[in-house]
């Protein structure tokens, strides 16, 4: 008999087990720096970010090319984010055929399998969403500015909001001899303090992470100055210490800047898949962010959607999923529903470097 046939589990699926493990997704930028999660019961949300002790709002534009922009923009702290809602289709063919873990006499009933089939659909949809809150907030941090495409709060039309943090200014690009891909002219040390300090000046608090990927962090290491401070013969005056430990699939403890404080570098190398398919760095190679975690927030406007009763019903939460059946083409639709926006509580909280 052909054993192949037995085992095509719908090739998705077959597929999914692997894709289990390897792409739970990575929320480092999300959980250290916008961990703080906050619900309305209306479609708007209300932020307030601060700059030197004045709430500033951010700009906002819908379906805006950088021409008409302005135009069209308009500064707020009351916002609409639009609805990410990615969606999948079950038909009865989906039903009969196997589970992955299941074996090839299977005592499952059509029903139990509609039901497994659904809960890991959901997983997957609210995993899209979350890689997509992650992008967002390295967006945020990286360069004061994100798009969110989504559903308008009316459910149908699709629309691209560019938010952007204008008041955003701790931000500095190294050129020439300063960069870091110039090993024996590079001074990240000293730039490296002036981040520092300027963010324990401008927010009374000291920062306690620094991120970068590993091709960063391997440039750092290659200059001259931070080996000139890592070989000091005497150990009390150690201004800097390397001793990677790995904390995830993404995440490495990379050393620690014993002169400003201990304050922990981290490598973080986890990529997402863009639009066009292809892989990226949530945080690409040349780019260091320094910043005070646990103070930004994740704001989540309420969903509300048609009910099969008929009912329209309104849910404040992060993730809001919904069935709903297509007795013509015999499926069930399933969709998760998000309309989030990443807030920092104040500029002053982070800053980004363009080291090379």
């Amino acid at each position: 008999g052909d054993t192949t046939m037995a085992f095509d589990v719908n090739s998705t699926y077959t597929m999914l087990q692997a894709i289990e493990q390897a792409y739970a997704p990575n929320t480092f930028f999300r959980d250290t720096f916008f961990p703080n999660v906050e619900t309305f019961t209306t479609n708007y949300v209300l932020m307030d970010i601060q700059k030197g002790g004045r709430p500033l709002a951010p700009f906002v534009s819908r379906n805006g090319n950088t021409v008409n922009m302005q135009r069209e923009g308009r500064k707020t702290n009351m916002y609409e984010p639009p609805i990410l809602a990615p969606s999948r289709t079950i038909n009865t063919k989906d039903v009969e055929m196997r589970g992955l873990g299941e074996s090839i006499v299977s005592t499952k009933t059509p029903a139990e399998r509609a039901m497994e089939l659904r809960t890991r659909d959901l997983v997957d949809l609210q995993d899209m969403i979350v890689r997509r809150h992650e992008w967002e907030c390295a967006q945020a941090m990286l360069f004061g500015k994100f798009d969110i495409t989504g559903y308008a709060a009316n459910g149908t039309a699709v629309v691209t909001d560019t938010v952007t943090y204008t008041d955003f200014t701790q931000k500095k690009t190294l050129s020439g001899a300063d960069m870091w891909s110039n090993p024996t002219t590079a001074t990240p040390r000293d730039v490296l303090q002036e981040a520092y300090q300027a963010i324990s000046q401008n927010a009374n608090l000291l920062p306690d992470y620094v991120v970068m990927n590993s091709k960063t962090a391997t440039a750092l290491l290659k200059c001259k100055q931070t080996q000139d401070f890592l070989l000091r013969p005497q150990a009390n005056l150690n201004l800097m210490s390397i001793a990677p430990k790995v904390l995830s699939t993404s995440v490495t403890l990379f050393g620690v800047i014993t002169e400003l404080g201990n304050l922990p570098i981290y490598v973080y190398d986890a990529v997402y898949t863009d639009d066009a398919g292809t892989a990226q760095h949530f945080i690409p190679d040349g780019y260091v962010v320094m910043g005070i975690s646990g103070r930004g927030k994740q704001l989540f406007a309420a969903i509300t959607q048609l009910e099969g009763n008929g009912e329209f019903k309104t849910y404040a939460s992060a993730f809001v999923p919904k069935v709903w059946d297509d007795i013509e083409s015999n499926t069930k639709k399933l969709a998760v529903s998000s309309a989030m926006l990443p807030v920092p509580a104040t500029y002053d909280d982070w800053y980004t470097l363009k080291v090379m």
